[in-house]
């Protein structure tokens, strides 16, 4: 990242998921080729509901993740970019649910300090979450680097839509 940006990063604080959630949500519903293939192009009530569905699983899995964002230096509101990261299977794997930089903000080197801080930068491989235009194209420079795998994402929403479930029962009984 150049040095004389006015940049930060940091973890995210409570106030900044807003962004978090409202971001990765837009982002992924534009830039998913699965996704826009599915939908098309219009914005209609499918694809409003399912942006409030998907900001609702997003919500549950980030108490588990941990969740950096890149912010203006002196002005920590003002938020570029995030990375949701989650544990692996070993305690030197990390799995990235969603990485987001803002348009005008990419190629600063951003994206790579995101992934430094949250403890990713120096993989010799990253297992994603989700698949974007932008996994595809970085993909296609460095084949095999990104490994896929949504199924840990589902997994990790499912384990904490049914650890609420159950507190929930539990408090009721």
């Amino acid at each position: 990242m150049p040095s004389g940006l006015p940049i930060a990063i940091r973890k995210a604080e409570e106030s900044d998921l807003s962004f978090v959630i409202a971001s990765w949500s837009d982002s992924l519903l534009g830039h998913s080729p699965e996704i826009r293939a599915w939908l098309g192009k219009e914005d209609t009530e499918l694809s409003r509901e399912l942006a409030r569905g998907y900001r609702r699983k997003i919500a549950a899995v980030l108490p588990e993740s941990e969740t950096w964002v890149t912010s203006h230096r002196s002005e920590p509101a003002i938020l570029y970019g995030f990375v949701v990261t989650g544990r692996g299977r070993t305690t030197t794997e990390k799995i990235v649910h969603y990485l987001f930089v803002k348009e005008s903000f990419r190629h600063l080197g951003l994206a790579r300090g995101l992934l430094e801080a949250a403890g990713a930068g120096s993989s010799s491989s990253i297992i994603t979450t989700h698949w974007t235009r932008a996994c595809e194209a970085y993909d296609d420079h460095r084949p095999g680097f990104l490994l896929y795998r949504p199924s840990l994402f589902r997994a990790c929403h499912w384990r904490r839509h049914h650890e609420t479930d159950s507190a929930q029962r539990s408090e009721i009984a």
